[in-house]
């Protein structure tokens, strides 16, 4: 190469002239080294093409694995570890209604031990030859001990809420089943209330039979739900019933009423037997006896003691302890109460007195709650008739 002031030879790598210091121009060989080769319209073709291909492969890769029985189980699995009970139902499948909604299975399911996940792993899933069922290996941790545990899934292909290339594979769990038109019978002209939802609304006629209401219930959960029971005598009543795939009758239970209620209900029999044996002390008509509760209807029992009594001479009748032994609802909606009492008694017969502690059984009839109107005493003692 030669300088283009001088003319004189130079190095082909020469930046300045060496012979009078001019500054060189890049040579022409030497800006096409620093050039990169440029590419041909075929080779820029082939490797977008290349490029496509690779995308859809990976795209495809995806949606195998998004519409796998191994992601809906992991899926599942992860929402039950963070309590995500909405994405729970859509994974089960199962429709929203009054008795199936987010807020009604986190209340009927709150605490499954399985489900108390710190930690799990799916190794993996086998889908059956027809293609519509997957089972699934899981391997878990709880948060009770740390113990790990095995359980097999099954998982179901549904064509439901299917979109273009997309499946969706449901949990089948026999834990969370849900049963339709469900029937409820519970005694005739009661308000009832399940998981305190007034249940007005699903009353039927249709189905109804002697002595009860009936209740459809077009979907809910199988499970446990608190029923309160609000009878025509004003009378609360509230207990833990069981809902299966079959009907349930509610039958009164002395178990279901509160201990305020016994209570009431013990003072009830107490003040009417003590009212019917101090009117019988004193030789009083039944017309002359003073209590707080409607006592009309057992003017005969009151007469046939009396009767029987006046000859033994009771001149002391005192109760030690009363209690409740039954309660159950009559067909024509009344109350039945059963009482066993333990009592202390004095007779004078002639020159004779007799003393002692005796335990006897009555039953008392009662027809409203709120003004305690007594149908019906019988048994009221039959000790004193027997001994003496």
């Amino acid at each position: 190469m030669y300088c283009e002031n001088c003319g004189k030879k130079i190095d082909d790598d020469a930046i300045f002239c060496e012979h009078c210091g001019t500054r060189l121009k890049e040579s022409k060989n030497k800006l096409e080294k620093q050039l990169p080769k440029e590419l041909s319209r075929e080779n820029k073709t082939i490797i977008v093409i290349i490029i496509i291909i690779g995308f859809v492969f990976l795209f495809f890769l995806e949606l195998k694995f998004f519409n796998s029985p191994d992601n809906a189980i992991h899926n599942y699995l992860k929402n039950w570890e963070n309590k995500n009970y909405d994405n729970i139902l859509e994974s089960l499948n199962i429709s929203d209604s009054k008795f199936t909604s987010t807020d009604v299975f986190s209340k009927v399911y709150p605490d499954l031990n399985e489900f108390n996940i710190i930690d799990f792993k799916v190794s993996g899933c086998e889908v059956q030859k027809n293609k519509n069922k997957a089972i699934c290996h899981i391997t878990y941790t709880t948060d009770k001990k740390g113990i790990s545990y095995e359980k097999d899934y099954i998982l179901e292909k549904k064509e439901k809420n299917r979109l273009f290339l997309f499946t969706n594979w449901e949990v089948i769990q026999s834990d969370f089943k849900v049963t339709n038109d469900f029937l409820l019978y519970t005694p005739t002209g009661s308000q009832i209330y399940l998981m305190n939802q007034n249940l007005e609304e699903y009353q039927i006629k249709e189905e109804m039979k002697k002595g009860y209401d009936c209740y459809k219930i077009p979907s809910i959960f199988q499970g446990i739900y608190p029923l309160k029971v609000v009878l025509e005598n004003g009378m609360s009543l509230e207990k833990n019933i069981s809902i299966t795939n079959k009907d349930y009758t509610y039958k009164f239970n002395l178990k279901d009423a509160s201990q305020e209620l016994i209570n009431e209900l013990e003072n009830l029999g107490k003040e009417v037997v003590e009212t019917i044996y101090q009117g019988i002390m004193k030789k009083e008509n039944f017309e002359s006896l003073k209590s707080n509760y409607k006592i009309e209807e057992i003017k005969n029992t009151y007469e046939l003691l009396k009767k029987d009594l006046e000859e033994s001479g009771l001149t002391k009748f005192e109760i030690n302890e009363i209690k409740i032994t039954n309660m159950e609802m009559t067909e024509d909606n009344n109350l039945s109460l059963s009482f066993r009492m333990n009592y202390r008694y004095d007779l004078k017969d002639g020159e004779k007195l007799h003393s002692g502690e005796s335990n006897d059984s009555f039953y008392i009839t009662l027809k409203n709650l709120e003004t305690k109107e007594i149908l019906k005493l019988e048994s009221l003692v039959t000790y004193f008739s027997k001994k003496y």
